[in-house]
């Protein structure tokens, strides 16, 4: 599912391409399965697009995947990436925070609501939003039986 989600900078020289369920393939398993998702980076700056990175995570699994949506600060130093579908209901699906330096992306962390609750579920899957300055994250909550919120984290 590449391009499920994207983000540009505010210069148009760097794309996220979110990849929620990609494949993958285990040197074990040709058959291939569900993956843990990612984001491609992309940079340009004449010219044609290229490739940067992938970023990735290794806590996601078949049932979590990485990518469903993205948003990237308008000079491209900071993104946040979200996740989808909790294996239960009372799983806390996270945010994940990367910054860039010398043109490498970094994890910095993860964000979220802390706890979960009988029958509350944070997949933060659609709208993440990060401002221009890349320094306050909007994050949305859906949940099971439509139940939803809202989140700022700075």
């Amino acid at each position: 599912m590449m391009g499920y989600s994207v983000a540009l900078t505010d210069d148009g020289s760097t794309a996220l391409v979110g990849v929620p369920r990609e494949k993958v393939f285990d040197a074990d398993d040709e058959s291939g399965h569900e993956a843990t998702g990612s984001v491609l980076v992309f940079e340009r700056e004449s010219g044609p697009w290229s490739w940067q990175t992938k970023l990735t995570v290794d806590e996601t699994d078949e049932y979590r995947t990485l990518g469903g949506s993205v948003s990237i600060a308008a000079d491209g130093s900071t993104a946040v990436v979200g996740t989808t579908t909790p294996k239960t209901k009372t799983e806390t699906v996270p945010a994940y925070m990367y910054t860039r330096s010398n043109g490498k992306w970094f994890r910095e962390g993860t964000l979220g609501p802390s706890g979960g609750g009988e029958d509350e579920t944070h997949m933060f899957d659609h709208w993440v939003t990060l401002s221009d300055d890349g320094k306050t994250v909007f994050l949305s909550r859906t949940g099971y039986e439509f139940v939803g919120s809202a989140y700022v984290f700075t």
